[in-house]
């Protein structure tokens, strides 16, 4: 379904709420991820290797 397309159904619907969760960005946010300490086990480019390569860490 297009997006322009859902988000008129769920103004209808009375759903605006909803319109961020299912169209909105995927992006998150990790900087008070990081500011803890945390850090990544791999690199973001070994991932993406790593996610067609069918392969472990």
């Amino acid at each position: 379904m297009p997006p322009e397309l859902l988000g008129a159904v769920l103004r209808m619907m009375g759903r605006q709420d909803m319109h961020d969760g299912l169209i909105g960005s995927l992006e998150l946010d990790i900087s008070k991820a990081i500011a803890t300490g945390w850090q990544p086990q791999v690199t973001l480019e070994e991932g993406l290797r790593l996610a067609v390569s069918d392969q472990e860490p």
